[in-house]
């Protein structure tokens, strides 16, 4: 059988820390002779400093009494700094401290348990169960300054647990593995057997816990793998093994590839050390269990997938056709995928069995399958359409809903905010939209006279439901965790009642849809269609006013120029102020604002606190040289202010005005002809006063 192409290989998330292969240690001394490298000496007072590393350790109260950091590695560390003026700061990160002597220390974190909540801080007349220190590992910056200069220092927060028991498992590696020419087979055997070489133990859960305490659980030795693993430069993660035959809940063990090949490596049966340990080559990463009518069903898929790979389900395998998808096959499965192919041989999609496959944009549904289960398909959150494919369909699909054959029944709906439904439906099945987080507006139908149990479970976006129909029925939970919901339907029929008994608000669906700003307690809201137009920034007129909207509320702390309609308008206090004449900073440039409009088009010659300005195109033009225009002439202006002390011929070069003119006081001479001298010469001016 062919195996499914493996796609990027990521562990999935485990309840352990996964850190680097080693952690190298730099003694880093901020102290610079001039034989250091990377000097760099301030001009003025010859201060001399160096960027460089510093490696601290740290250790979490955890493991005190078990492990300790040995004496020559650094938990805290001396800066030296030669120069004037010297200090020591913190400039990225939150993990680390440094006093004003230049002293780095690890910033330790301590959790007051009291049974199995913590607290940062202790209470008063009570004894806590345990107190935790820990630290967060990662890097930091502390900057120097001396006689003005600044250096950068990268301290390494190292958590020294890892360090200990990363190099455990290399110390295994480097006993067992390097150098013995093992078989592939008999490398995963040897993977597998380090884990059952420690106790089992439901106390510690990841691989440097059961390291440093000898004994851990299923998942600290799916851990202990996968890092054993990744330091030998293998592709490994975690697998979900509760549906395996008598595995306990919550069961977990690893896959591998490796050399083209797959694996599932298991090492965590109880017992003590040494344990039970298997390596088993995977001629699929599909998992599958015997029917009794001799086909099989797929339970889980343990490869790993992108967004981009489609979910191919297989026919047959080992010579037995595949006839079904278990319930919640998507448990423990990667889920993520682009498209699900399903072959013709199903005929059972059991409950949830692709519930969370939120990359999926599309399904098949082939003639084959003849029963889908509740939530097959819920919390699918980009699927777009279901394909139903086939002569003879048991399913039908319209606007992306899925339907019984007769369109009478809907069983799962799209990703969208407003499904359309189809012209006769009667039923909405149990689950069909639950967990459907796209959700917003619905409109029912009055064809549909039943709506089964959580067919809008958690659907917690949805603001209005209208139901066309009267004579209805409610499932329980049908709109559970749907807390901003309104109902809308015919006043005194079962939606009312409903509505009434569910504690969930209802109107008239004679009363017309709130359209336009409705002030609601402090807030004042902006509705399209009944509903807040969270995603609307504009402007709205309400009773002579216009108010400035931002994601479907007024903002009266809005202040400034805002563009709309293909001007700008002036806004104070959220609202457009039409009496407003003034000048604003917008984007860089100056506007002018006349009655509270600044527009783009706007060319003329204004008065401002006494000074005469250009406006050009709506703003103040600081460059502009030449004559311009108002109402009372047209005047002469260096750098957009007219100079009324400019007489005698002035040169202009715009669109309007382009030539010499003649100016008294800065106003151009018009009305008569007459001559005029400069140094040049003498020169007519017409009556244009060019």
């Amino acid at each position: 059988m062919r195996l499914h192409k493996k796609g990027q290989h990521t562990m999935k998330k485990l309840n352990v820390f996964i850190c680097f292969l080693a952690v190298i240690f730099v003694c880093a001394m901020a102290e610079i002779t001039p034989a250091r490298a990377e000097e760099r000496q301030s001009a003025a007072s010859g201060a001399q400093m160096v960027a460089d590393d510093i490696t601290l350790y740290g250790l979490s109260s955890s493991y005190d009494g078990v492990i300790a950091i040995p004496a020559d590695m650094d938990t805290e560390y001396q800066i030296h700094a030669n120069g004037r003026d010297i200090s020591y700061t913190v400039t990225d990160g939150n993990n680390i401290t440094v006093d004003d002597r230049g002293v780095v220390r690890i910033k330790y974190t301590t959790t007051y348990w009291y049974g199995n909540i913590g607290y940062s801080y202790p209470i008063q007349d009570k004894t806590p169960t345990s107190v935790e220190k820990s630290f967060d590992a990662g890097d930091a910056t502390v900057t120097v300054t001396a006689d003005g200069v600044q250096t950068n220092i990268t301290v390494h927060v190292a958590d020294y647990a890892q360090k200990y028991a990363d190099d455990k498992i290399l110390q295994y590696i480097n006993e067992n593995i390097a150098g013995k020419n093992l078989s592939d087979m008999e490398l995963m055997k040897k993977i597998a057997a380090y884990p059952a070489s420690f106790d089992y133990g439901a106390s510690h859960s990841g691989y440097v816990s059961m390291i440093i305490y000898g004994n851990g659980d299923c998942w600290a030795s799916t851990s202990t793998i996968i890092r054993t693993c990744e330091l030998l430069g293998i592709d490994a993660w975690s697998r979900n093994g509760n549906k395996d035959y008598g595995a306990g809940s919550g069961h977990m063990n690893a896959m591998v590839y490796y050399d083209g090949k797959y694996y599932e490596l298991e090492a965590g049966y109880s017992g003590t050390a040494p344990r039970y340990y298997s390596a088993e080559e995977r001629d699929s990463l599909f998992c599958f269990h015997d029917k009794d009518d001799g086909t099989l069903s797929i339970y889980q898929y343990d490869g790993q997938l992108t967004s981009g790979d489609t979910l191919e389900i297989p026919a047959t395998y080992q010579e037995k056709t595949v006839t079904e998808i278990e319930d919640q096959f998507s448990q423990g499965s990667n889920r993520t995928c682009g498209t699900i192919h399903l072959p013709d041989t199903i005929t059972k999609i059991g409950a949830f069995a692709f519930s969370g496959f939120e990359q999926a944009t599309s399904i098949n549904i082939p003639a084959s399958v003849k029963e889908i289960g509740t939530g097959a398909f819920a919390q699918c959150l980009s699927l777009e359409n279901f394909e139903c494919t086939g002569i003879g369909n048991n399913y039908a699909s319209q606007n992306g809903i899925l339907y019984s054959c007769d369109k009478k029944i809907a069983i799962s709906g799209p990703a969208v905010n407003d499904p359309q439904f189809a012209s006769g439906v009667q039923q909405i099945a149990e689950g069909a939209f639950s967990y459907n987080t796209n959700l917003v507006k619905i409109v029912i139908p009055e064809s549909v006279t039943n709506i089964e149990d959580a067919a809008f479970f958690d659907c917690y976006s949805v603001k209005n439901v209208t139901i066309k129909g009267t004579d209805i029925t409610f499932g329980s939970n049908v709109f559970y965790n749907c807390s901003e919901l309104t109902l809308r339907g015919t006043v005194g029929s079962a939606v009312e009642t409903y509505a009434n008994e569910n504690g969930i608000a209802f109107r008239d669906i004679q009363e017309p849809p709130k359209n336009g700003l409705y002030q609601e307690g402090d807030s004042w809201n902006y509705y399209v269609d009944d509903e807040i137009a969270e995603d609307v920034t504009t402007l709205v007129a309400c009773n002579g006013d216009w108010w400035y909207v931002e994601d479907g509320r007024v903002n009266f702390n809005k202040w400034g120029l805002y563009e709309y309609n293909g001007s700008l308008w002036y806004i104070e206090n959220g609202k457009v102020n039409f009496s407003e004449t003034t000048i604003c900073y917008y984007e860089g440039e100056d506007w002018y604002v006349k009655n509270g409009c600044a527009d783009p088009q706007y060319n003329d010659v204004i008065c401002m606190n006494d000074d005469w300005l250009a406006v050009r195109n709506g703003r103040i033009d600081s460059n502009f040289n030449g004559i311009a225009s108002n109402a009372s002439g047209e005047w002469y202006c260096e750098y957009g202010q007219v100079q009324f002390a400019a007489s005698g011929l002035v040169k202009s070069e715009n669109d309007a005005f382009d030539g010499w003119y003649y100016v008294r006081n800065g106003c151009v001479q018009k009305g008569q002809e007459t001559v005029v001298q400069n140094s040049s010469g003498w020169w007519y001016i017409g009556t244009d006063g060019k």
